[in-house]
Formats: C-alpha cells, sequence, structure tokens
C-alpha cells in the first residue's frame, strides 16, 4: 500500500515534466511548418511546466533521481534543440547575407552548449541544495532570451527600426554569447524558485492567469516587456559577476 503512495506522489510531477517535453516537440512541429510565433510561445509555455514540475515533487514527496534525469531530458528539447531550431529557421530567409553552414554552427554550439549545461547541473547539484542560485545561466533563461528575440521581430516590425540582416547578424552573435553564459561559472539567481517562493498553487494560477491575459490584450507591449526582462536577468548575473571580481581585485591590492 505504501509502495502505490509513492508510485502516485511521482505521477504528477512526472506528466508536467511531459508536459514540457510536449509544448519542445510540438514547437519543433511548428517551427517546421513555419509557424514560427506558435513556436516560440510554445517554448514559454514549456517554461511554466518546468518551473512546476520540481514545486509539485517536492510537494507530494516525489522527488527522485527519475525525474531528474526525466527533466534534463525535456529541457534538453524544450530550451535547447527546439530554439536553436527557431533561430536557425527565422535567420535563414533568401535575402540573408551570410552562409547558412554559419548559421548552423551557431545553432550547433547553442545546442551543445544546452546539452553539456544540463548534464554539469545534474552531476554538480545536490538533492538537497536550495537552488537559490546557479552557475551558469540556466537552458529556460537562454532559450527564453532567443525565443522572445524572435517574438519582438515579428510582433513590432523590428525591421522599421533596425535593418533585417543587421537584426539576424545580431542574432547569431547574441546565440553565441548565450551558449558561453550557459557553460560559465557566473551566478545566477534561480528566477523560478524566486518567483514561486512561499505562493500557494491558487495564488500561482492566478498570476498566470492574469499574465495570459494580459498577452492575448497587450500583445505587441508584453512581448517587449518579456523580452526586455529576459536580457535584463541574462545581464545582470554578468554585471553581478565583474562587480564581485572587481571587489575581489580590490581587496587583494589593499592586502598588498
Amino acid at each position: 500500500m505504501m509502495k502505490d503512495k509513492k508510485i502516485d506522489s511521482k505521477v504528477w510531477p512526472t506528466l508536467i515534466t511531459l508536459g514540457n517535453l510536449f509544448c519542445g516537440f510540438l514547437a519543433i512541429s511548428y517551427i517546421a511548418d513555419e509557424k514560427i510565433l506558435a513556436a516560440a510561445w510554445l517554448i514559454f509555455l514549456g517554461m511554466i511546466f518546468d518551473m512546476f514540475d520540481g514545486k509539485v515533487a517536492r510537494m507530494t514527496n516525489g522527488s527522485s533521481d527519475f525525474g531528474v534525469q526525466l527533466d534534463s531530458l525535456a529541457d534538453m528539447i524544450s530550451f535547447g534543440v527546439a530554439p536553436a531550431f527557431l533561430m536557425k529557421t527565422f535567420i535563414v530567409t533568401e535575402d540573408f547575407l551570410w552562409s547558412q553552414k554559419i548559421v548552423w554552427g551557431v545553432c550547433l554550439f547553442f545546442v551543445i552548449c544546452s546539452a553539456v549545461r544540463l548534464a554539469k547541473f545534474n552531476v554538480d547539484t545536490d538533492e538537497n541544495d536550495s537552488h537559490t542560485y546557479f552557475y551558469g545561466l540556466a537552458t529556460p533563461a537562454a532559450a527564453g532570451v532567443l525565443a522572445s528575440l524572435v517574438l519582438v521581430a515579428k510582433t513590432v516590425s523590428i525591421g522599421i527600426y533596425i535593418p533585417e540582416n543587421t537584426y539576424k547578424i545580431s542574432l547569431m552573435i547574441t546565440t553565441v554569447l548565450l551558449g558561453f553564459l550557459m557553460i560559465s561559472q557566473v551566478r545566477y539567481l534561480h528566477a523560478g524558485a524566486f518567483l514561486l517562493r512561499k505562493r500557494s498553487i491558487f495564488i500561482q494560477i492566478i498570476i498566470y492567469a492574469s499574465l495570459l491575459a494580459l498577452v492575448i490584450f497587450y500583445f505587441s507591449l508584453i512581448t517587449v516587456l518579456l523580452c526586455s526582462g529576459f536580457l535584463i536577468y541574462t545581464i545582470s548575473g554578468v554585471a553581478n559577476e565583474l562587480k564581485i571580481r572587481s571587489n575581489a581585485k580590490g581587496d587583494d591590492l589593499a592586502r598588498a
């Protein structure tokens, strides 16, 4: 009877993780059909599943090594392969000036860094860790930057303000930088744990329902704010790391 109860406690977090995996697969399918906007939003939907599976596992005492490995596999699809494929499909058009091989290489680099980041997290992270901070940009955050930049380009007509090829080249550079940040030792606040901390499931559902309503009624504004949020989060980790190193260097000089 106890064994059955333990198995049941793992069902809900597993289903939520599989929801993330489903979003990643569906995003890739939509990208193949050139449904770029829908694919980008599916990546964000996958993030919501990813934020909740760990919390539900802890609430139901359903945490397990199996769940950790399954979560990483789902993340690899949703936040490694899907955003890289999204970027490749968005960038490579008939009027793009650079070789497709360069774009493929950049996107492959992002996928490789995502795999390394996830594997490193699984090896280095203890089950009892507080997860307040991560070392290296998390794959969902990196995927969020790319997906939001594509959303902005599609919804705000970015070509009016920036030449299309210039924007695409900047996206390629951003993709490479995100790859390096994922495998770096730059420390980042665990945004998911911070947002969900000390809030009931009911309150969290209200928050996300409100955000969904804002997306529906203020689509362009929300995409810009979403993109800004991911970029600020990514840059904040680098800025904080530079500040820490600068302070450490100052302390060393003071001792000398």
